[in-house]
């Protein structure tokens, strides 16, 4: 069954009340590259020095698959350092476009959840204006670290190709885009695989929309597709799991298995990270999401309303098994565990799940007339609205102390041949090997040593910035 909605937009879905729409995607990407603009600096910091390592064994003409496949904690890196080696030929390795290309990959996400949004729930200009918030918190500040620092494209892979996959999946079921629509999905479930270790969950949650989604109504086809997906899907795990547990590899989530009162706290902090910074209002808000999302759930199955609200839930459960796995990994470590959890690089992965209930409550509000969605879309809204108001101001504050801190970063490494070792432990990384591959970087001319930012070593060079 295909919503009502979704079939009075099957023709145009960015046609002008789209397109006026759009807008307000549009605007809150301009002020994110304005944002990278002012704050990006060009320095390499934490684990872009292990990508480094790969400049290195390339230059000695050893770099091969292995390097690239291998797990870093608990990622893999193929994708998007397989495209940073090719696109730094021609920038000399400078970090601040791969910030431009996170800002890319946002309104990438943007659009293809307003794609789905105008089918789903509608394109006049009162609903279209009532998706404003979700781009607003996409591409809000409290992503900071994510859009200043260049090696976070690997979760902005992860998180795009993600959501574009289970649109495409969405789009494969509804008959949409032809027959290349659900190999697209895999491939792009597969590009989020290889970005980072949450892009593996776009294939259980992708499995979650098609055994929901009524797939045009056709059996065969949903099995057809269900089957070949979980195929797809058991495959890249299979691979993805053959390598893991060497060198650098996250503990096991013991911690999580023994303490879940302490697992299920950081777990509804991050959820609530993605609006608010602090520790105690981040835990306060991820409780008040639980408790909409339980509702919104509880409504779909009373009013019957999942199949046409496959994608909502399919996205939701891709953010919550991400946070999930996020907790696995990281609840277990130290007193400061709790500080961790509203780290500004994990809202990456919780914003999609409160943009996924953002849609969900929006459907049952306009499409099945439910009042009580709609109060409780009143209340996501203040939450969204409210977090969303406090996040940009704190996040430029939050991109200025970046830049200074950068900025120095840049200023010791240009200096590397006279400064001490202790100065080195800025760049968040072993100092000794940042020391040691200063050196390699200024002997081959990458990164802030490159011809583009060489000359009289102002400030202004040493950034980097385009």
């Amino acid at each position: 069954m295909i919503g009502t909605a979704d079939r009075d937009n099957q023709k145009a879905p960015f046609g002008a009340p789209g397109f006026a729409a759009s807008s307000f995607v549009l605007a809150p990407f301009v002020a994110t590259l304005l944002y990278v603009r002012s704050y990006g600096v060009d320095v390499f910091y934490a684990d872009e020095w292990d990508f480094v390592a790969l400049l290195r064994e390339g230059s000695r003409g050893t770099l091969g698959a292995a390097d690239l496949i291998s797990h870093h904690n608990e990622h893999v890196y193929l994708v998007p350092w397989s495209l940073m080696l090719l696109v730094g030929r021609f920038t000399g390795y400078d970090t601040v476009p791969l910030m431009y290309l996170v800002a890319a990959c946002l309104l990438a996400t943007s659009l293809a959840v307003f794609h789905v949004y105008a089918r789903s729930v509608g394109r006049s200009p009162l609903v279209s204006l009532l998706f404003v918030p979700a781009p607003l918190l996409l591409f809000s500040f409290r992503q900071y670290e994510n859009m200043l620092w260049g090696n976070q494209v690997t979760f902005a892979f992860a998180q795009t190709f993600s959501v574009l996959a289970l649109c495409l999946l969405h789009a494969a079921g509804n008959g949409r885009l032809g027959k290349l629509a659900f190999p697209s999905a895999a491939l792009c479930a597969a590009v989020a695989s290889c970005s980072a270790a949450p892009g593996l969950l776009a294939w259980p949650a992708g499995l979650t929309l098609l055994l929901i989604y009524p797939a045009g109504g056709k059996p065969a086809k949903r099995l057809l597709f269900t089957g070949a997906w979980v195929l797809l899907g058991a495959a890249v795990w299979g691979v993805y799991l053959a390598g893991y547990g060497g060198p650098g590899a996250a503990p096991p989530p013991s911690f999580v298995l023994g303490h879940p009162a302490a697992g299920a706290e950081y777990l509804l902090t991050l959820a609530g990270g993605s609006l608010f910074w602090r520790e105690g209002v981040a835990l306060a808000a991820g409780l008040l999401l639980v408790f909409l999302a339980v509702a919104a759930l509880a409504l779909v199955l009373v009013l019957r309303k999942a199949g046409e609200n496959a994608f909502w839930i399919s996205l939701g459960a891709f953010s919550l098994l991400s946070l999930a796995l996020i907790t696995a990994g990281r609840s277990g470590f130290g007193e400061e565990v709790f500080a961790q959890a509203v780290l500004s690089r994990y809202a990456a992965f919780s914003i999609p799940g409160i943009v996924a209930l953002h849609g969900l409550l929006a459907n049952l509000t306009l499409n099945a007339r439910s009042r009580v969605a709609a109060a409780l879309l009143g209340v996501l809204l203040v939450a969204i609205l409210t977090g969303v108001a406090r996040s940009y101001p704190m996040g430029v504050e939050a991109g200025r102390e970046s830049e200074e801190s950068r900025m120095q970063a840049a200023r010791i490494l240009a200096a590397h041949e006279t400064e001490p070792l202790a100065a080195f432990t800025i760049f968040g990384h072993d100092p000794r090997r940042v020391q040691r591959y200063a050196r390699f970087l200024d002997r081959h001319d990458y990164g802030i040593f490159a011809e583009s930012a060489a000359g009289t070593g102002d400030e202004t060079e040493v950034r980097g910035s385009p």
